[in-house]
């Protein structure tokens, strides 16, 4: 999908060096915090998660995403992500070229954990790709049942352009 919306004009290409990922997380932490992420995290899960999709978006910046539903389960994941991680980041937040946009929520959200989609504000989601301003009548007819998965693992990256992850930093199983 990524691939044929780039030939759409999409800004980049889920692959071998942006890795579809589902953001349960993510802040900006000092560099001497990092190494820490992944010892905090290998020891806290214990099982695997379904992500079950249910619609396509196509965002007013852009992004054209496949949305999933917000188990308990994974509200229970980014919770536990946030209490052992939060902490770690210092003040520092992720987003910050974008705050001045955020709703009431969002800037409280990422004042306090560094991350504007907390909570209700949670909605995982893949991003196939972005467009510089959003399109109409896209083709996304691949059934949105096809994008459903079991998630057995959980990846701590360094981020990149558009919220892509660049580099993979630890692999931890579920």
């Amino acid at each position: 999908m990524s691939a044929a919306l780039k030939k759409k004009g999409g800004l980049f290409v889920l692959g071998k060096t942006r890795h579809p990922h589902v953001t349960v997380y993510m802040s900006d932490f000092p560099r001497t915090q990092v190494r820490r992420i992944p010892k905090l995290l290998t020891t806290m899960f214990v099982s695997t998660i379904h992500m079950r999709a249910f619609s396509y978006v196509v965002k007013k910046d852009g992004y054209v995403e496949v949305q999933f539903k917000v188990t308990p389960a994974l509200r229970t994941m980014q919770q536990k992500i946030i209490t052992a991680l939060n902490p770690l980041r210092g003040g520092s937040v992720a987003h910050k070229e974008v705050f001045a946009k955020f709703s009431h929520r969002a800037k409280i959200n990422t004042k306090r954990f560094g991350y504007p989609a907390i909570g209700a504000a949670f909605h995982p989601h893949i991003s196939f790709t972005r467009f510089k301003t959003a399109p109409k009548g896209l083709p996304l007819t691949t059934p949105i049942t096809n994008f459903s998965f079991t998630a057995k693992e959980l990846g701590v990256y360094v981020v990149g352009s558009h919220g892509t992850c660049k580099k993979l930093l630890k692999k931890i199983s579920l």
